[in-house]
């Protein structure tokens, strides 16, 4: 297919409206065809900044060293696609099937969306840009993710606040037991007269309105914290993947506890696992 190209500012080869349309037609020919017919979109180097590439058929396209400024890619099928080296701003992957996609290389900047995006056994490996923001809530078994995110530290971390906020239920639930142990095993005549509660285990007679203040004082104070901690665990718990590289689930990555199988059930990925 004869195409009309030129060299841009950056390097990059500018081809026009028509012909990209030409090519991509013939490439979706190819694609659908299992390569028996059509042509492959060999377009390595193209400057492609700014053009609407939604609900394009992009399987096994080379779109390598490429300058992907503001793409919207919206919905395309870039299944093994190859954009490794390319320069990725902007860039709009949303509900783009990404699956086994080639980004070696890539550098990404300010932008760019892979909301919805699937991107399962993608390779990202020795890419520039990215953050952990990039993968939050998405399934990304398989994936290989560049060397600063290979490991998410931000687990360890959110661990230790699961650890912290399960302590402090604990604590709440056993001072709820032992204030309601507390009162049902008070003498009603002996706080008429005046002579206040004797507690369990600790011994200590303490007048009934001190003893209403101090346990309701106690009760407020570990909500407060215990809600503190969950709060501080469900912020840190979106900002990670759905399900990690190695197939577990994000509450398979945390230190277990009821509120951490719950948040399972807000996760939008993961509600659609569910049995």
């Amino acid at each position: 297919m004869n195409v009309h190209t030129e060299k841009g500012k950056y390097g990059f080869k500018k081809i026009n409206s028509e012909d990209l349309e030409r090519v991509l037609k013939t490439h979706k020919r190819w694609a659908l065809s299992t390569f028996s017919r059509g042509q492959k979109a060999e377009l390595s180097g193209t400057d492609l900044k700014g053009h609407d590439l939604t609900r394009k058929e992009l399987r096994w396209a080379n779109l390598s060293n490429c300058d992907l400024f503001n793409v919207d890619f919206t919905n395309s099928n870039l299944s093994s696609a190859d954009l490794s080296q390319s320069h990725i701003f902007g860039t709009n992957f949303e509900n783009a099937n990404l699956k086994n996609a080639i980004f070696v290389g890539t550098r990404f900047g300010y932008g760019t969306s892979f909301d919805g995006a699937d991107l399962r056994d993608a390779n990202f490996d020795k890419s520039s840009g990215l953050s952990w923001q990039d993968f939050a809530q998405k399934d990304i078994r398989g994936t290989k993710l560049p060397e600063n995110l290979s490991e998410f530290s931000a687990v360890k971390q959110i661990e230790e606040i699961s650890k912290n906020a399960r302590n402090t239920f604990y604590v709440l639930l056993s001072a709820c037991l032992y204030i309601l142990i507390s009162v049902i095993a008070v003498d009603h005549l002996e706080i008429f007269l005046g002579n206040g509660l004797n507690l369990p285990v600790i011994s200590l007679n303490l007048g009934i309105n001190h003893f209403s203040i101090f346990s309701l004082l106690i009760i407020i104070s570990l909500y407060i914290h215990l809600q503190i901690n969950l709060q501080r665990m469900w912020e840190a718990m979106v900002m990670l993947p759905s399900i990690f590289p190695d197939g577990y689930r994000v509450d398979e990555k945390i230190y277990p506890w009821i509120a951490v199988g719950i948040a399972r059930y807000h996760f939008p990925m993961l509600k659609k696992l569910r049995p």
